[in-house]
Order: C-alpha cells, then structure tokens, then sequence
C-alpha cells in the first residue's frame, strides 16, 4: 500500500520535473 502510493506520488513528481524542464528548453529554443 505505502510503496503503491510513494511511488505513485514520485512519478508525479518526475513528470512535473519533465514538463518544467521542458518548457524551459522550449523557451531557450524560442
């Protein structure tokens, strides 16, 4: 149960890290 949920929360975290940096090298091409 707990490592279900700890993991979960840590993808979630990895995909906001990704969209952040992202966005970021979006912007850097632009």
């Amino acid at each position: 149960m707990t490592n279900g949920k700890t993991e979960g929360i840590n993808n979630k975290i990895k995909t906001m890290k990704r969209q952040a940096y992202g966005f970021r090298d979006m912007n850097i091409l632009n």
